[in-house]
């Protein structure tokens, strides 16, 4: 069936009307950051300087991976999922020329982490059809394995200085962290709570050598943090909820040696939080949006906020008070969404939004994770 015979055309195409920002990508060395946006329409990479926005990607291409911000200079490397079955290429952007370059031709499978390694490498992680992987990516095209497992990478942390990457590996109970050396393509510390506890989102905190990390062994989510050069804790805290769950990603960034920021789900919001590691104390809700996904630049943490009343913005933190640097424009309705929890088949609670359409006979939609 051709899509656009469908009756509920006009319905998607003014669902999809709406601007929505779909992910950052921040560097702690740099103030400004990378996002993607669909205000024209389509998912377009763009980078934000000091109020400004600059396209990165033709107009006419969807970009719908990653992209990874360099240290120093005015370059951008970025994955798409050019055939749509999963098989990613990678790009490199000089946004000072406008020259984009492709350095592979999607032969690696679906990229689930990209890092900038030198001006010439990157460190890729993901999956193929016949692993998953940790990769050097070369500006001639060629890689090289660093780590492979038959389990899934769900997420990791690259330090540069170090050159170390602490990474999640398997999904659920078990899930544990290994530290890889990428430069010798060793493992160097092995991180495990309990053979049934998910250990997962390590973060690295560059300066002083930090790994944190969260950890479910207790029965409720804790962050942990240690110390990579002596495998000694630091602390040890309860986190007043969960922390959100996104392939490759979870709302946990070092905000300097003492301060984590997190994203705390509780009661169907994704609460921006402050953890001061020091104290162990909770700052609360930092604003009523909920934060969707985060990062973190030298000026401090970025998140995209999530909430009923406007479209995706993305908020900064500029001291103790929160500051919005990007909020798309839309002049259609909004509708009000009511907390709804239910019952699964196996006994858990399942917490779900319902938006109620003005017209009574407006079909179900229902957006699943």
């Amino acid at each position: 069936m051709n899509i656009e015979e469908s009756e509920y055309v006009e319905m998607v195409q003014r669902l999809y009307s709406i601007p929505f920002v779909v992910d950052l990508f921040g560097n702690v060395k740099r103030s400004d950051f990378l996002f993607l946006d669909t205000r024209t329409g389509a998912p377009l990479l763009y980078l934000w300087k000091e109020g400004e926005t600059t396209l990165l990607t033709p107009e006419n291409e969807p970009i719908t991976g990653l992209a990874a911000l360099h240290d120093e200079k005015p370059w951008v490397a970025y994955t798409k999922d050019e055939s749509g079955k999963e098989d990613y290429a990678v790009y490199c952007v000089d946004y000072s020329t406008g020259t984009i370059t492709q350095i592979t031709k999607g032969t690696i499978g679906r990229i689930e982490g990209l890092f900038w390694a030198t001006d010439t490498s990157w460190i890729i992680y993901g999956c193929d059809q016949q692993e998953c992987y940790v990769k050097m990516l070369y500006r001639d095209q060629s890689t090289r394995n660093v780590f492979t497992t038959d389990q899934q990478i769900l997420t990791a942390a690259y330090d540069d200085r170090t050159q170390l990457l602490a990474a999640a590996v398997g999904r659920g109970p078990g899930t544990k962290i290994i530290v890889i050396d990428v430069s010798e393509g060793e493992i160097k510390t092995f991180i495990s709570e309990s053979e049934t506890s998910e250990d997962t989102f390590p973060r690295i905190y560059s300066e002083k050598k930090y790994l944190a990390y969260t950890t479910d062994v207790s029965g409720d989510t804790e962050i942990v943090v240690l110390s990579l050069e002596t495998s000694e804790s630091i602390t040890r805290v309860k986190v007043p909820g969960d922390i959100y769950l996104l392939p490759g990603m979870g709302n946990l960034v070092w905000v300097d040696e003492n301060t984590l920021f997190v994203g705390v789900a509780k009661d169907a919001q994704l609460s921006p939080q402050l953890l001061t590691l020091s104290s162990q104390k909770w700052s609360g809700p930092l604003t009523d949006v909920s934060v969707l996904i985060s990062s973190c630049t030298k000026d401090g943490p970025v998140w995209i906020g999530s909430s009923f009343s406007l479209p995706l913005c993305v908020q900064t933190l500029k001291g103790k008070e929160v500051a919005t640097l990007i909020q798309p424009e839309y002049s259609g309705e909004y509708v009000s969404g009511e907390s709804h929890w239910y019952t699964s088949f196996d006994g858990r609670k399942i917490h779900g939004w319902l938006l109620r359409n003005p017209d009574p006979d407006a079909p179900l939609v229902i957006s699943c994770h």
